[in-house]
């Protein structure tokens, strides 16, 4: 099941996006989503790991038809909020979607592996329920930041304690394991 956000932590983590170098960050991330997709207006995707919905925002600016998926019913009533009639939600885990095989175009897990009990068994599923591209974005455990939240975490508790931290080499390996040689970029 991996770690829940509750309402604390899901009213945290819509204040700290909110903020300004937040939101600049997050605009060259969707940018590279796009790229990295190569997205057609009107094909689907899912979002596992939707968390308060800045990715649905994002997907839906695209052009997509979006799903979102997430544990925590907090997050779910926020992203709710910002999305409306617009996005299909469904309180989940990565590790057992509610899908059929090929459901959608496209999967995202935006920061959704962190949290997660199983990533090998939330990429299969991911990889499982997308026809085409699965887009992973991780808290890279060698990056900077990856260092200083994990730094931060010794001596105040945050959300990145409950967070398991990749490196680029691990994820692609249990991709490989998992899909076997398809390009990863």
């Amino acid at each position: 099941m991996g770690h829940v956000f509750d309402f604390n932590e899901a009213i945290a983590y819509e204040q700290w996006f909110n903020k300004p170098q937040t939101k600049s960050a997050f605009k060259l991330e969707a940018g590279l989503m796009r790229n990295l997709l190569q997205p057609m207006r009107g094909e689907t995707i899912l979002d596992i790991g939707c968390g308060v919905g800045a990715c649905l925002k994002a997907f839906l600016d695209m052009g997509l038809q979006v799903t979102g998926l997430d544990p925590s019913t907090y997050m779910l009533d926020i992203a709710l909020k910002k999305t409306g009639d617009r996005v299909d939600l469904y309180r989940g885990y990565a590790e057992d979607l509610p899908f059929d095989d090929n459901s959608f175009s496209y999967a995202s897990l935006f920061s959704t592996l962190e949290f997660v009990d199983d990533p090998k068994k939330s990429l299969e599923e991911a990889f499982r329920v997308a026809k085409d591209r699965v887009f992973i974005g991780v808290l890279n455990r060698y990056a900077i930041k990856g260092i200083q939240r994990r730094v931060k975490g010794i001596f105040t508790p945050t959300i990145f304690n409950h967070a398991r931290f990749f490196s680029i080499w691990e994820l692609k390996q249990n991709i490989r394991e998992i899909v076997g040689d398809a390009p990863v970029s």
